[in-house]
Order: C-alpha cells, then sequence, then structure tokens
C-alpha cells in the first residue's frame, strides 16, 4: 500500500513538472508558436532556425514577410530575435525552394500580408536539393499538432530558451541596441555598422579557412543539376502571391567573387544565366549578382556565401524604396546602386549579354579569386569555357 501511495506521488509530481514547464514556455513563448502574452523576443539561437520559423510564419501577422535562406537569416538578422508587428524575417537555414515555397503559401493565409519579399537562390533549383531537407520542418510546416506542443510547451530545450528570453526580457538594460532597431535597419545605423564592423569578414580571413569554405560549395555547384520541377514550384507560388493581389519583391542576392568563380569552374556558368531567364520568363526580379565591385569587396562580406548585415539591410532599404530610400547609407548604396539592374522579359537577352561581358573582362586575367578557386577544383581558371548565354 506504501509503495502504490509512493507511485501515485511520484506520478503527481511528474505531472506536476511537466505542468509547469509547459506554463513557463507558454509564457515566454521563446519560438514564436503561440499568440504572445509577454513581451519576450524570439530565440536567435541558429539551433533554434528551423524550429521557430515555420511556427512563427503561421502565428505572426506582419505586413510584410521576408523569405530566403541563410542569406537572409544572416544578412538581414531582426536584432535579437525581436518581434516586428509590420515584418517578419521567415529566412530559413539552408532552405530547399519546396520549404520556401511551403512557407510562402502560409504566409499568403495572413490577412495581413501585404508584401512579400523573396530572395531567391540558384542552388536552390538543382536536384540534389528537391524536397524537404529534414522530416522535423516538413512536420512544422504541415502544422502537425502533437509536434507542436511536445517541441514547444513540454521541452526541456524549450525551458532553456525560455529561462534565457525572460532573463532578457526582465533585465532594463539587456538586449543590446539590435533588439530595439527595425526592419530594415535606418540608414545611420546601416553606415554605421559598415564603417565600424563588430563581425569578423571575408576581409580577415585567412587563405586557409576561404579553401575550407570554398570546399563545399565547390562540390555543391559541381553537382548541380537543373530540376524542372522546382521552377514549376516557384511559378506556382508566384502565382498564388498574384491571385492574392499582393506585391512580390524578387531578388537575386549580391555573390562574392569566390562564389562566382565557384559557378563558373565548375562549369554551371551557362546554367546560372539560363536560370536567370527562367526567373524572368515567371516574374519581374532586380538582380544584385554578377562580376562586379560589390562582388570583390570582401570588406562587405561575412564568408564566402554571406554577405554582412550593413550590405543586407542596404538591400532592402533598397528593394522596398529604390536608391532614394538608402541614400544615407555610405558606400554601400553607391556600390548596390551600380549593381542592381531591374529585369525582366523584356530586358533579360541585354542583361545577360552585359553580365558576361563584366564576366569575361573580369576573368582575362587570373585573379586572387579564380586561383583560389581552382586549387580547390583541380584545374586552371584558363581552361574553364567562355560560352555566352
Amino acid at each position: 500500500m506504501a509503495a502504490d501511495r509512493r507511485l501515485r506521488l511520484m506520478f503527481c509530481y511528474l505531472a506536476g513538472f511537466a505542468l509547469a514547464v509547459a506554463a513557463v514556455n507558454r509564457l515566454a513563448n521563446p519560438f514564436g508558436a503561440w499568440n504572445r502574452l509577454l513581451e519576450t523576443a524570439v530565440s536567435s539561437r541558429d539551433g533554434y532556425n528551423r524550429l521557430a520559423v515555420p511556427y512563427r510564419v503561421r502565428v505572426e501577422q506582419p505586413a510584410t514577410v521576408l523569405v530566403g535562406s541563410s542569406r537572409v537569416v544572416y544578412g538581414m538578422p531582426a536584432g535579437d530575435g525581436v518581434r516586428d508587428e509590420d515584418f517578419l524575417n521567415a529566412g530559413l537555414l539552408g532552405a530547399s525552394l519546396e520549404e520556401l515555397t511551403t512557407i510562402v503559401e502560409l504566409a499568403t493565409a495572413n490577412p495581413r500580408l501585404r508584401r512579400l519579399v523573396w530572395v531567391i537562390e540558384f542552388y536552390a533549383f538543382s536536384e540534389q536539393f528537391a524536397g524537404f531537407r529534414d522530416q522535423q520542418t516538413r512536420a512544422r510546416l504541415a502544422g502537425e499538432w502533437p509536434r507542436l506542443v511536445t517541441e514547444t510547451l513540454f521541452s526541456l530545450d524549450a525551458l532553456d530558451a525560455s529561462r534565457r528570453e525572460l532573463l532578457k526580457a526582465s533585465n532594463p538594460f539587456g538586449g543590446g541596441r539590435a533588439r530595439a532597431l527595425p526592419l530594415p535597419w535606418p540608414e545611420a545605423e546601416i553606415a554605421a555598422a559598415a564603417d565600424h564592423p563588430d563581425i569578423s569578414r571575408l576581409a580577415d580571413k585567412s587563405p586557409g579557412r576561404i579553401r575550407y569554405e570554398l570546399e563545399n560549395w565547390v562540390d555543391i555547384y559541381r553537382r548541380y543539376r537543373a530540376a524542372p520541377r522546382h521552377l514549376e514550384l516557384f511559378r506556382a507560388a508566384v502565382g498564388r502571391l498574384r491571385a492574392r493581389g499582393l506585391d512580390l519583391v524578387l531578388l537575386v542576392p549580391p555573390l562574392s567573387e569566390y562564389e562566382l568563380e565557384t559557378i563558373r569552374q565548375s562549369g554551371q556558368w551557362p546554367t546560372f544565366l539560363a536560370w536567370k531567364r527562367d526567373l524572368a520568363a515567371v516574374t519581374p526580379y532586380t538582380d544584385f549578382s554578377g562580376y562586379t565591385e560589390l562582388a570583390r569587396a570582401d570588406r562587405y562580406f561575412i564568408d564566402v556565401c554571406h554577405f554582412v548585415p550593413a550590405l543586407g539591410h542596404a538591400l532592402l532599404r533598397y528593394a522596398l524604396g529604390g536608391p532614394d530610400n538608402c541614400r544615407s547609407c555610405g558606400e554601400v548604396a553607391r556600390l548596390l546602386a551600380a549593381t542592381a539592374a531591374p529585369v525582366d522579359e523584356a530586358a533579360i537577352e541585354s542583361h545577360l549579354s552585359h553580365q558576361d561581358s563584366d564576366r569575361i573582362a573580369q576573368t582575362v586575367m587570373e585573379s586572387r579569386f579564380a586561383r583560389l578557386v581552382s586549387e580547390i577544383a583541380g584545374r586552371s581558371s584558363t581552361t574553364v569555357a567562355m560560352e555566352r548565354p
């Protein structure tokens, strides 16, 4: 009898603990999976990105949603997990096109949505990125109720995230200046961040570190195979936005010359241009990629593929309001203005011809970018075919 009583007490204590964990997690809501009860931030740790974004895009109702991959996550950060009622950064680390089009579909269910900014990625249209990257993300995007409850309420990981966010919310001196910044950043903040960086940049990296980063991208682009189904997914997503009468701002982001050389030396330059032609056949966009002064400006990139937040937020301001919307952003505004190319079906052939001419002019002599990539690619950059679109 005593043993039965102890067992019942143990279950009561366990149930009480589980309910207490759920109550704290519901109060703090660190992954943004529920309606807010307190003014806490969403945990901004990388490990929680794929957990939080699918839930946030279902719950929050901003006027503008930003969609993209890790370039959007790192290059256009929303402060320290700050929640913005008018703007949601729904960037997903390592996103596949099917994941992004699902996010777009979920975003269109928001009655307050007026505009979607999509930073579109060449890599995501490859066969190797077909489908969902993992089943957990698929389940979250599908809104599976058991997973929602277990990983946002009855979870010790969520409890740890709740503890951190509650501590930050209760500290009047905490959070840092990034927490208070709107999306996109004000021009003065962009100029200050560009002139006084507080993060490591590509310009600071050793050749050995750059080689290490390039190895992954050389492998990705060598194995690139265009997936026709992905283009249809993209076309359907654009059609869905048009049917809702929503404004689509489509951007091809700036690429470092290291990444451009990786595309070229992998034999994918003609495929890259063909992809841009395919996009233009679906919808107009602004192209910020190419062999430009910006691509060679290592100080504006964190690593081989990610740009710094100063460039990312300047890009966002430019995309939303043109060059006048970033007039006081400093040098980064000049570089963006020199790079930006509005593209549609009528302008695409002229644009691609111009981009290919820039490539030829830049690769007549072997640059430091081409040399380092060729060491990894295992062949001289001068042997790569100079095919025109």
